[in-house]
Formats: C-alpha cells, sequence, structure tokens
C-alpha cells in the first residue's frame, strides 16, 4: 500500500506542476495550429497547411475541423487513397454535415479530383498559384490555343474570373465571338450559379455575393460547386477593408459570410459579432448564418464538456477502486488478527481504523484526532503512525504547509519503531516525497 501511495502522492506532484500549464498550453497550440493550417490553405500552401493540421489532430485526435481541412488538402493534391480514409471517419462522426457530404461528392467521382500540377511542373503549379483555387487546370496544363483567347471589347465587364476551360468553347469562335455579351452568355448557363455569374459580369461584386450568399446559404452543397474565383475576389476585396477599418459594417459583413461559407467558423463569428446589434441593415440577411454559427458553437461546447465529463467519471472510478482497494486490505488485516486468536479489537484499534475510513472519505481533521487519540492509547503501534503521516501529507498538499513537517514526524516514528520493516520503508520514500514537495512549493 505504502508503494502505491508513494508513487500515487509523486504524481499528485507532477499534476500540481504541470497540469493547469499543459491544459492551457494544449488549447493554446490548438487554436493556433487551426490559425496557420487555414492561413496557409488560403494562401495556396497547401503542404504547410497539411502539417498545421496535422499537429491538430496529434493533440486532439477527434477534432472535427481539422479532419475535413486535410481531407479537403488531400483532395487537391490529388491524395485520393488518404482523402478517401479520411472521408470514411468524417462520415461516421457527421454523416449529414453539409461539408462532409460537399467532400464525399468529390471524392466520390473522378471529375471532382482537378488535376493539380506536379512537383515537377513548376510552371504550371505557379501559374494556378496565381490564378487562385477558383482555377481548374486541364488536364492538358493551362496552354489556350491562341484563336479562341478572349479578348473583351472596351467597356466589358473587367472583374470576372472565367474558368478557362470555358474558352475552349466552339461558341466562342474567334475574334469577335468572344466579346462579353458571347461570354455572359455561356456564364449564365453554368447550372445553379449561372445567375450569379451573370450578375457578376452585369452588376458586379457586391450584387454577385449577394445572390450566391442567398443561394449558397439555403443550400450548403453548392459551396463545393466552382464559383469561378468569386469568394477568393470578396476575401481579397474585403479583408484588407475591414483591416483598414474595423468599423466598415458592410466589409464585416462580406468577409465574414465568405470565413463562414469557407468553414472558417470562429473566424467568422469574431468578424460578424459586432453585426448583432446595434442598427445596421445586415441583420435580417445575417440571422440564418449566426443561428448556426451559435449552433455550431453550442455542439462544440457540448462536445467538450462531455470529454471533460468522460474524463471526471475515469477519475471517479480510478478512486473509487483505489479505496476498495484499500479497504479490501484493511479487512483482510483485521481477519487475520480475529484469526490469530488475539480475540477482539481493542480500543485504539477501533479508533485507528476509524480514523482510516475517515481519511478515505477526505475527512483530514477528524481522522488526525482519530489517530492522535489511537496513539495517545497505544504508541508502539508503527500503522498508527504510518497512517497518520499520510492523513498530514494530504493536508499539506492541501495547503497546510507546516503539517509536511508534523508528516515526517510521524513517518521517522514508524522507522525507529519498525526497522527495516515494510512500512519503515515505505515511510522512507514518503519522506523523500515530502521533501521534494516543499521544494517544488518554495519554487
Amino acid at each position: 500500500m505504502g508503494w502505491r501511495l508513494g508513487w500515487g502522492l509523486a504524481l499528485i506532484l507532477a499534476m500540481m506542476t504541470l497540469a493547469g500549464p499543459l491544459a492551457a498550453q494544449e488549447d493554446s497550440d490548438l487554436l493556433e495550429f487551426m490559425a496557420a493550417g487555414k492561413k496557409a490553405y488560403e494562401k495556396g500552401d497547401l503542404a504547410g497547411a497539411a502539417v498545421e493540421f496535422e499537429n491538430v489532430l496529434m493533440l486532439d485526435e477527434r477534432n472535427f475541423d481539422a479532419k475535413v481541412w486535410l481531407a479537403q488538402i488531400y483532395v487537391d493534391k490529388k491524395q485520393v487513397d488518404k482523402a478517401r480514409k479520411l472521408l470514411a471517419e468524417l462520415q461516421r462522426m457527421a454523416p449529414g454535415h453539409a461539408r462532409v457530404a460537399a467532400l464525399a461528392k468529390l471524392i466520390g467521382t473522378d471529375e471532382g479530383l482537378h488535376a493539380i500540377a506536379t512537383e515537377s511542373d513548376l510552371v504550371v503549379y505557379e501559374a494556378l498559384t496565381l490564378l487562385g483555387s477558383g482555377t481548374r487546370q486541364r488536364p492538358y496544363g493551362l496552354v489556350v490555343p491562341e484563336g479562341k483567347v478572349g479578348k473583351p471589347k472596351p467597356g466589358a465587364a473587367s472583374d470576372t474570373e472565367i474558368d478557362l476551360s470555358l474558352l475552349d468553347s466552339p461558341e466562342l469562335g474567334t475574334g469577335d465571338a468572344s466579346s462579353s455579351t458571347a461570354l455572359t452568355a455561356i456564364l449564365a448557363d453554368q447550372g445553379p450559379l449561372g445567375e450569379v455569374f451573370d450578375i457578376l459580369a452585369e452588376e458586379g461584386l457586391n450584387p454577385a455575393l449577394d445572390k450566391y450568399f442567398d443561394l449558397a446559404v439555403k443550400d450548403r452543397s453548392l459551396v463545393a460547386l466552382d464559383d469561378k474565383g468569386l469568394l477568393r475576389k470578396g476575401m481579397d476585396t474585403f479583408q484588407p477593408a475591414v483591416t483598414r477599418n474595423p468599423k466598415d459594417l458592410e466589409a464585416r459583413y462580406y468577409l465574414g459570410v465568405i470565413l463562414f461559407l469557407n468553414g472558417l467558423l470562429d473566424d467568422a463569428r469574431q468578424t460578424l459579432e459586432p453585426l448583432r446589434t446595434g442598427e445596421n441593415p445586415f441583420q435580417d440577411r445575417l440571422r440564418p448564418v449566426l443561428a448556426e454559427l451559435d449552433k455550431k458553437k453550442a455542439e462544440e461546447e457540448a462536445r467538450l464538456a462531455a470529454i471533460q465529463k468522460e474524463k471526471e467519471a475515469l477519475e471517479a472510478a480510478r478512486q473509487a477502486e483505489q479505496a476498495r482497494r484499500e479497504a479490501a486490505s484493511i479487512a483482510a488485516n483485521l481477519s487475520s488478527t480475529s484469526a490469530s486468536g488475539t480475540g477482539p479489537l481493542n480500543p485504539s484499534d477501533v479508533l485507528h481504523n476509524e480514523g482510516y475510513e475517515l481519511y478515505k472519505k477526505g475527512l483530514l481533521d477528524p481522522a488526525i484526532e482519530k489517530f492522535q487519540a489511537a496513539i495517545a492509547q497505544n504508541d508502539k503501534d508503527p500503522k498508527y503512525f504510518y497512517h497518520m503521516g499520510l492523513a498530514l501529507t494530504d493536508k499539506g498538499l492541501a495547503g497546510s504547509v507546516d503539517s509536511f513537517d508534523r508528516a515526517m514526524e510521524a513517518f521517522n516514528k514508524v522507522i525507529a519503531l519498525e526497522p527495516g520493516g515494510k512500512l519503515a520503508k515505505d515511510s522512507e520514500v514518503m519522506i523523500r516525497d515530502i521533501v521534494a514537495a516543499k521544494k517544488s512549493l518554495k519554487n
């Protein structure tokens, strides 16, 4: 028992010194790794982003957001096997989640995995980086026949990012056929987002984003479709605007919803928080976004609370098992005493046993009083002094530093009464641990 308790004290000391800082450091590291991974991904640094999200999973192997981001990176890098393995985990965790469904759609078809330049094709990779994540590279590279390169007429919209594969359409032909009118006609027939691209060409960025938000917030699967660089352009426009003027509510609105649709929920919540209150024209449009952000936050808090509750339950079970074993040991000792023919317990043993029961319940002062009463009747039994030493040690750990000295006196008495015995050896271990604890508290 003493050996186990000695090691238990050492563990308590280590936890006192390290538990608080380690837990805080782990939370801080998670936030830093997530933020660094998102920024790296936004910059097109897929390898750097992967490292950051892998760091998150080393600290929290069930972190849903990190797994989603890492799966998207595997898709972007065409690492299909890794992407599918991670997707299987995500589907078990949240099968109905919109981002999981979008990833499943991408990974489940060859169309979803657009060709990405290899490390040896540095020129193509550089071009893709400059063009942005919204551009799709055709299997044979970025080379476009000269006769099919679009040359918009003067006055044509200049802020529209067009998928390069559209420039190969026979509908464009050459010369005047590549005018903004012809391009707009093609863009208008681009599926669920066709109206968005049409508005972008005719009215500009903000109205196009308004339409995109209206569609994507209602149907999150649309976020998985190619937006022709729309969200990237919005990010490049409104992020610097918010940095320059944090009170620019319009810029905050557009930036916050872009972050939300890109899955950067913490950043979105922080950006949109000032728009919750006060008079501003964006509150009605933000209601579904803020409602989902609040829901996700509540779910994450509930998940963390469940993890903490599970940890507490495991610790309670561990302590209960330890108490059970100690009680069994005492019962065995009492049975041995009875079997040896020594007769019923004497009054000092009764006091000692009552003190030990109080000690197991954490009632240190009443337990110490019982041990002292037992010692007053019989100061020759080493276990009385040993158990009183344990109670005094716990009291010292609870903040009563003077109790450490009294505990060492009790353990030294055990050594004097039973030199070379088991309790004496356990007492030596406890004395060393107390000395170390006192030094730790001084530092």
